[in-house]
């Protein structure tokens, strides 16, 4: 996943991207396992976390919170399941949840009077 991020903040736009990234990795993986062996799980671990940070758009959180805030609440629940629980938990919920806000919305449509709305009192 990393690799697939970095290949898009390097503007790669063809498959031959992931290819060549593939032989780079498989070519430093056999030349210098020796010296990577004694790096610190934390200093990969934040290697991969600042690739992974491209992936956050804060702009599209503030614009789902001002459309819907159930739509915000879901894009949150979703977040916080991923982060606390793993990927596919996230993503079920996600999907759960973005069902039964759909399901929810179009089983009241919206209906609006046009008109007096005395015309339509029965006596």
């Amino acid at each position: 996943m990393s690799r697939t991020v970095i290949n898009y903040d390097a503007g790669a736009q063809t498959p031959a991207a992931g290819a060549f990234a593939a032989l780079g990795i498989a070519l430093v993986t056999m030349s210098f396992t020796g010296w990577l062996y004694y790096l610190p799980i934390a200093t990969l671990a934040a290697t991969i976390t600042v690739s992974i940070l491209t992936l956050v758009d804060i702009p599209m959180l503030r614009q789902t919170w001002r459309y819907s805030r159930s739509d915000f609440a879901a894009m949150a629940v979703t977040i916080l399941l991923t982060l606390c629980e793993g990927v596919e938990a996230g993503i079920i919920s996600g999907v759960t949840l973005s069902i039964a806000l759909f399901l929810y919305r179009t089983s009241r449509p919206h209906s609006a009077f046009g008109g007096s709305r005395a015309r339509y009192r029965t006596l």
